[in-house]
């Protein structure tokens, strides 16, 4: 079973952008995701994205950084991908073994020192 979302349709930023909450399907055994960003157009100077997960503690109450859950800094147009699933060798700003979570967000942060902007979407599939 894999279910596909999109996050983010493609769109111009100029700031930061969380997604808001996702929730994964109940009782669908779904243990992973893989994260699609295509950035499509960048503008300005110095301009920088950064994509990172978080996932909800409940005990907290507060999101929380998955730890190793990063896009390399993003400075050009670009698509790459990102996969967190429990037991997959783990590769730098590609893959981590983890699981997503019941409740998860994207966190987009664009900088940069003038004018910065970049069009992009984001989608997901999860992963059993």
């Amino acid at each position: 079973m894999s279910k596909e979302i999109i996050i983010q349709a493609s769109a111009a930023k100029t700031a930061t952008f969380n997604s808001g909450e996702i929730t994964v399907p109940a009782d669908q055994g779904i243990k992973g995701v893989a994260i699609f960003v295509d950035v499509t157009a960048n503008a300005g100077t110095a301009e920088t994205l950064n994509i990172t997960v978080d996932r909800w503690d409940t005990a907290s109450g507060k999101w929380l950084a998955i730890v190793g859950a990063a896009l390399a800094e993003i400075l050009a147009t670009i698509q790459t991908d990102l996969v967190i699933y429990p037991g997959i060798a783990e590769t730098a700003n590609r893959t981590v073994s983890d699981s997503i979570g019941e409740r998860w967000r994207i966190v987009s942060t664009i900088g940069g020192s003038a004018g910065q902007s970049f069009t992009y979407s984001i989608g997901a599939t999860y992963l059993v």
